[in-house]
C-alpha cells in the first residue's frame, strides 16, 4: 500500500509541474482512454 501511494503522490508532482491534469489512466477500464486524452491535450492520435 505504501508503494501505489508513492507512486501516486509521484504521478502528481510531475503532472502538477507540467501544468497539466492528472489523467486517469490507473482507474479507467476504457481502452479508448488515451485516444481521449491525447485529444484532450491537442496531440493528434494518429501521430506515430
Amino acid at each position: 500500500m505504501e508503494i501505489a501511494q508513492i507512486i501516486d503522490e509521484a504521478i502528481r508532482e510531475y503532472y502538477s509541474l507540467q501544468g497539466k491534469p492528472v489523467p486517469n489512466w490507473r482507474y479507467i477500464k476504457d481502452p479508448d482512454w488515451w485516444l481521449d486524452y491525447l485529444q484532450t491535450l491537442g496531440i493528434d492520435p494518429k501521430n506515430p
